[in-house]
């Protein structure tokens, strides 16, 4: 996974600027500015130095006000020419998944784009706070492996105090709805994690048949570790009726967990923090298991 730049309508404005006649405080002001959209960047991915795409955005991003709504609009290219159109398979659903997060990792959101023009996907959002904020979008081309791409944001405005997440958060409660995860006290980096989720709703149990699609599985859950800030995006499994949870951690440290599913129609997301240990043995990088086929 790489690190690589984006520039939004940078090098044309910033080469345009260097004709004869142009001032040092140009310059400057030119400079400051490709910083700044610079920031919004890839970062770590599951888009390689070998991948055939990139991720490219349509408009100004380096303007955002938080609590005012925003186009987020965006292309996958071909690095190798931008003016082929990259088709795009459907996956759980939907073309493309945006999960955005804050950087203190208190604020999740979980969007979709649709296709507006020949090879654009474009949505309406807005930040809800002045910060940082971390974009990924998972997406995957025709006859190739899906891509998860993740780029940094940033809003103007007021900033809250940062969430500062140490203790474990084993259960979720809100309105008439509680999930708990068992087991979930002794999970080791490297080892592989099976978790049930144990779901009620006022008071009694929430059977996996009892739970409507959502994006064609029962529940989704996203991992986002502190340590690195990769996202892990699988899907529960149903064994005997019960959703679990089945992965692998790379490393220890403090994870954020959402878990999103459906009942009756209404779209539930519990939050959770994982505390993961470290193994017995000396950590090392393993695969995640994401069973994205569930």
């Amino acid at each position: 996974m790489t690190n690589t730049k984006i520039f939004l309508l940078v090098s044309t404005l910033f080469f345009g600027s260097c004709s004869e006649g142009t001032s040092h405080s140009d310059l400057v002001n030119h400079n400051q500015k490709e910083q700044k959209m610079a920031s919004t960047k890839s970062d770590k991915s599951d888009n390689n130095s070998t991948s055939l795409y990139k991720m490219q955005f349509n408009n100004d991003l380096s303007r955002i006000k938080a609590g005012e709504d925003f186009t987020l609009s965006f292309s996958p290219k071909y690095k190798y020419d931008d003016s082929k159109i990259v088709e795009l398979e459907t996956i759980h659903e939907q073309k493309a998944h945006l999960i955005i997060v804050s950087e203190d990792l208190e604020y999740f959101n979980h969007i979709h784009p649709t296709r507006v023009n020949n090879g654009e996907y474009s949505l309406q959002t807005n930040l809800p706070y002045g910060g940082r904020y971390k974009l990924f979008i998972e997406y995957k081309p025709k006859d190739s492996q899906k891509i998860t791409d993740g780029f940094d944001l940033e809003a103007e405005g007021i900033e809250k105090p940062k969430m500062v997440f140490g203790n474990e958060k084993l259960s979720f409660n809100h309105k008439d709805i509680s999930v708990s995860l068992q087991g979930a006290s002794e999970i080791y980096s490297g080892s592989e994690l099976q978790l049930p989720i144990h779901i009620t709703k006022n008071g009694k149990k929430i059977s996996s048949g009892n739970l409507d699609n959502y994006l064609g599985e029962k529940a989704h859950a996203v991992m986002i570790g502190f340590s690195d800030m990769e996202l892990i995006h699988i899907h529960p499994m149903v064994i005997n009726d019960m959703l679990h949870l089945h992965s692998n951690f790379d490393n220890s440290g403090i994870y954020r967990l959402w878990i999103q599913f459906k009942i009756d129609g209404v779209l539930h997301t519990a939050d959770f923090v994982l505390n993961v240990k470290p193994s017995h043995h000396s950590e090392k990088k393993t695969t995640i298991n994401q069973h994205n086929n569930h």
